[in-house]
């Protein structure tokens, strides 16, 4: 499965408020769209649900903090373990000392929002 992240802002095949959220992507040359609901689940447009698995890992990778996955009728297709979210001041990651495993960082402006799986 041929899975790639659209990074533009203007792809006439995608929704601009999706690619605004950075959630499109071409599986096999086909539009997967991810639209972030709120701070932990997304509504997955897609032709074809059976085999998603590859799908949502390459989504989560950029979005670990996404743990709730519904269909495009707003019906569940995969939930994971929710994760550990709070945002802290960017100057602070530079204080920090700690080594931190099995963590994303996602910058907003001058804040970082931080997901660390529980069982990391």
């Amino acid at each position: 499965m041929e899975i790639q992240r659209i990074n533009e802002y203007a792809d006439e095949r995608f929704d601009p408020g999706i690619l605004r959220q950075h959630g499109a992507f071409l599986v096999d040359g086909h539009p997967c769209s991810f639209r972030i609901l709120d701070g932990r689940s997304a509504q997955v447009y897609y032709h074809d649900y059976t085999d998603m698995e590859e799908i949502l890992d390459t989504f989560r990778f950029y979005t670990g903090h996404i743990s709730r996955f519904y269909r495009s009728d707003g019906s569940m297709l995969k939930e994971y373990e929710d994760v550990e979210v709070f945002l802290f001041l960017l100057r602070s990651v530079f204080s920090l000392r700690t080594r931190l495993y099995g963590a994303y960082f996602f910058c907003l402006g001058r804040f970082a929002l931080f997901a660390k799986n529980n069982n990391s």
